[in-house]
């Protein structure tokens, strides 16, 4: 019995539905629990509330039938309290709208500067890329120069040894001279080998024993004839070398012909021609120009294509690879200044400018050197022949 006592104590604590009499003492009865809340607030005529105007200004509490008088008695006084209260309202919505367009403003000028700000910082990134790619470049050049010092040094050395122009011009000189020597020797061979032919033929019904030794003796004579010729030619080509050899970075080459060195490559007889090879400098790269008279590439039937070859030389051991000097191609106008020049600095990736490993690397250069148009003009064919000049700059150094 106790427990249950007990227990219906604590329900009738905790029931939602249990009937309670108004606290406000407004003499309403059998309120459930749940809904007590509500009477209070929306209900009670005894219970104490605010005006309904308070959050214009007033300030009266009471009861509620009070209250409900006080706003049927009070209309003036709320409609003023609204009145300022909407004025006010108005000030702070103008402020407001005025900060809101003060800070788009801001907004925008702080987007602008934070747009260029990223454009800098791209530039920036963009140019330290650069230098980054320069630097480790001058890096690796510095590093190249440093390992081939010892032997500029000793090529400076040699130097001091090198053949005046006196004496390369003496050297020619006696090139020519066992040129003219070993013409003369030759024209004496050839009227020695006909009169042995003569001689064969007026003992052609001698003993068959001197026929064979006139025979042997005429072969024996062709040989030596051939011989001569083959040394007079490599000595037409170590000639023809020490001439071409440029001292200064320079070299002007000479194209004669020139209509019919363009017709062979139009009709794909001869679409290419070489220069002369030529060293920069004593000890230095050996080269030569490539044109191709009817263009190459892009520059195929309108222009005079022309081209830098480096060659396999006699000192590549001693040079720095690849090669990296700037080359300048001057067609030389010859009735007046308008010469026509084009240059170029070499790609150091480039196959073209690697230490050669066969005769001669792969050309590279100018394909729209000049258009066929422009050398119809002025004086840059006179005489059916062309001039153009080829400089390496070497920057001071010294081959």
């Amino acid at each position: 019995m106790v427990f249950l006592s007990t227990f219906c104590q604590d329900h009738e604590e905790t029931c939602t539905r249990f009937p309670l009499s108004c606290p406000e003492s407004c003499g309403e009865v059998n309120i459930p629990r749940e809904l007590l809340d509500d009477h209070i607030q929306n209900h009670c005529p005894l219970a104490q509330i605010v005006c309904p105007y308070s959050i214009y200004g007033c300030s009266f509490k009471g009861p509620r039938n009070a209250v409900e008088e006080h706003c049927s008695q009070q209309t003036k006084e709320h409609l003023d309290f609204t009145a300022k209260s909407f004025t006010r309202y108005n000030e702070k919505l103008s402020e407001m709208e005025k900060t809101t367009r003060t800070l788009t403003t801001e907004k925008l000028s702080l987007q602008t500067q934070l747009d260029d700000q990223r454009e800098a910082l791209a530039n920036a990134v963009r140019d330290m890329r650069v230098i980054t790619t320069k630097v480790d470049h001058i890096d690796r050049t510095l590093s190249d120069h440093k390992n081939s010092l010892s032997g500029i040094q000793q090529k400076l050395v040699s130097l001091s040894n090198l053949p005046s122009i006196e004496q390369v011009s003496a050297q020619l000189e006696e090139f020519r001279q066992a040129i003219r020597e070993h013409e003369v020797l030759i024209t004496s061979l050839k009227r020695e080998a006909t009169r042995a032919v003569d001689n064969s033929r007026v003992a052609a019904g001698a003993e068959h024993g001197a026929a064979g030794s006139s025979s042997s003796r005429l072969d024996r004579h062709e040989h030596q004839l051939a011989l001569h010729d083959i040394n007079l030619a490599e000595q037409d080509i170590k000639i023809q070398m020490l001439e071409a050899t440029s001292y200064e970075g320079m070299y002007i080459w000479k194209i004669d012909v020139w209509p019919k060195r363009l017709q062979e490559a139009k009709s794909g007889r001869t679409p290419s021609i070489y220069s002369p090879p030529f060293y920069v400098g004593r000890f230095g790269y050996k080269v030569c120009a490539r044109a191709y008279p009817n263009g190459d590439g892009i520059g195929k039937d309108e222009y005079m294509s022309l081209f830098f070859v480096v060659m396999k030389g006699e000192y590549d051991a001693l040079l720095p690879w690849p090669f990296h000097h700037k080359v300048t191609f001057r067609l030389l106008d010859q009735g007046g200044s308008a010469d026509v020049t084009d240059s170029f600095r070499p790609d150091p990736n480039s196959s073209s400018f690697k230490k050669p490993t066969s005769d001669m690397n792969i050309a590279s250069g100018c394909p729209t050197f000049v258009s066929h148009r422009t050398l119809r003009t002025r004086g840059y064919a006179r005489d059916d022949t062309l001039f153009i000049k080829v400089t390496v700059d070497t920057g001071g150094q010294v081959y």
